[in-house]
């Protein structure tokens, strides 16, 4: 099995690498891609729906023109995409991985050193990945990339972009998909340090609800939930009259406490 496995990611890789056979073609920005419907759509549930025939036209002109976020301060509505975390979907299609620009990290590296550059320190990018993930329906991508910004959030948290991190967290996600904000609650609360800095108070404050969850959060973990009492013996039943016979502690009637 182990085989057939590699062969097939080598398969994949070699498809990639040539486009043989390919027959649909993204492009987003200055790149272009020419991937393969079966492989691509397999994976994504927005390639599938836009690529059936007549339902859209992509499906029967074999492009997917995705808008570019414009770095000149253009388009930037919700609508546009990073070109590089298209990049790098496009590249998971067929590696079932992608590898983020190095960053420095600040802190532990996978050896334990600090310093390490790595791309496990991307944490823009990977939230990018990952809202690009959640908008083109890729699970499988998804989940990677929110491992990949959890451990980046561990090792990096004291970088320059963890402000524009956050940011970029909730401006590229619905609000019904949490993964990436809990990460960001957790570490602003367990490393409420980073609370004094002022980049990170402007986020938090440009945030809608940000606030709110930290406070809901800090709550949670403090509150302190009422002890729990005993409940006093129940009284019996005198076998004479049926009345509460008086329990050792004194509950009961005291009109039934005969011999």
């Amino acid at each position: 099995m182990a085989h057939i496995t590699k062969e097939l990611k080598l398969g994949l890789e070699s498809l990639f690498k040539s486009q043989k056979f390919s027959d649909l073609t993204i492009t987003c920005g200055s790149y272009s891609f020419n991937v393969h419907k079966a492989i691509v759509c397999a994976q994504s549930g927005y390639l599938d729906t836009a690529c059936r025939k007549g339902t859209f036209k992509e499906g029967e002109s074999g492009l997917i023109a995705l808008k570019c976020v414009d770095a000149e301060g253009g388009d930037t509505d919700a609508s546009c995409d990073d070109p590089e975390a298209v990049m790098l979907m496009v590249h998971f299609f067929y590696y079932q991985d992608y590898a983020a620009e190095a960053v420095e990290c600040k802190g532990p590296g996978p050896a334990g050193e600090g310093g390490a550059t790595t791309d496990g320190g991307n944490l823009i990018m990977h939230a990018k990945v990952f809202g690009t993930a959640i908008k083109y329906q890729v699970p499988g991508l998804a989940t990677l990339a929110a491992t990949k910004f959890k451990i980046a959030s561990e090792r990096n948290h004291e970088h320059a972009d963890l402000a524009e991190a956050i940011q970029v967290v909730y401006d590229t996600t619905p609000t019904d998909v949490q993964d990436l904000r809990d990460v960001v609650v957790d570490t602003l609360l367990e490393k409420k340090w980073l609370l004094k800095k002022s980049e990170i108070q402007a986020a938090i404050e440009n945030i809608n609800g940000l606030a709110c969850k930290l406070l809901a959060k800090t709550w949670e973990a403090n509150e302190v939930k009422p002890a729990e009492t005993s409940p006093k013996p129940l009284a019996h039943a005198c076998k004479y009259c049926s009345g509460p016979v008086r329990a050792a502690d004194g509950s009961g009637s005291a009109a039934a406490n005969v011999g």
